[in-house]
């Protein structure tokens, strides 16, 4: 689990900045804000939102496929 959370920690960081909060927000928090929210706080669409949520899923899956092997 320290491993686990150690990358996590990792891949976060190699983010760009709108990234990293949208992770946060989304895939990190134990309620995550609901994609219109972070779509008005940005003035984006809701589904730009996911689309950039559907790819750090995908970024994070192959950071950590890496680790796994």
């Amino acid at each position: 689990l320290e491993i686990l959370k150690e990358k996590l920690g990792e891949f976060v960081k190699t983010l760009k900045p709108r990234d990293q909060e949208i992770f946060q927000k989304r895939l990190l928090s134990e309620i995550p804000e609901s994609l219109q929210s972070i779509a008005d706080q940005y003035g984006v669409s809701r589904e730009r939102i996911r689309q950039v949520e559907e790819r750090l899923i995908e970024q994070l899956k192959i950071y950590m496929s890496e680790f796994l092997r």
